[in-house]
């Protein structure tokens, strides 16, 4: 299995800067059958995800 970990600081981002980088993402995911963990706060990145498992310290909630 292939897989691509992607942690960012999105606040830091220019707003269509990361929805161009969540869109190249998808690509690489449908083209190349990777899968990718997204490590976010931001529940707008989050609500574009597939599958979300939230964490509170550490530990897996939901």
């Amino acid at each position: 299995m292939r897989f691509i970990e992607f942690d960012m600081k999105f606040r830091s981002l220019i707003f269509k800067n990361i929805f161009s980088i969540l869109n190249l993402l998808r690509e690489i995911h449908k083209k190349d059958n990777v899968t990718l963990v997204l490590v976010t706060h931001e529940d707008y990145v989050a609500e574009s995800a597939d599958r979300v498992i939230n964490m509170m310290d550490g530990k897996i909630i939901a």
